[in-house]
């Protein structure tokens, strides 16, 4: 699938990834999202894992925020 229209999953785990990186909670967006934190988590945990490539690619920001320094 292109990146032009990504399915609703992959744009949800980037908002995810955004919000937890903004300070949100697993629970806060668990009931945003209507899915269990593990979700949230494995969601987080997956887009984590694409800013990893990010980085090592030499990029130095991820959906717009900043890589953390332990990504």
């Amino acid at each position: 699938m292109s990146s032009e229209n990504p399915n609703p999953s992959e744009e949800r785990n980037a908002a995810i990834y955004v919000a937890v990186i903004d300070g949100a909670t697993y629970g806060d967006l668990a009931k945003r999202y209507g899915i269990s934190r593990v979700r949230v988590q494995k969601a987080y945990a997956r887009e984590r894992t694409n800013a990893w490539e990010a980085r090592r690619q030499g990029e130095t920001t991820y959906l717009d925020r900043p890589i953390p320094s332990d990504v």
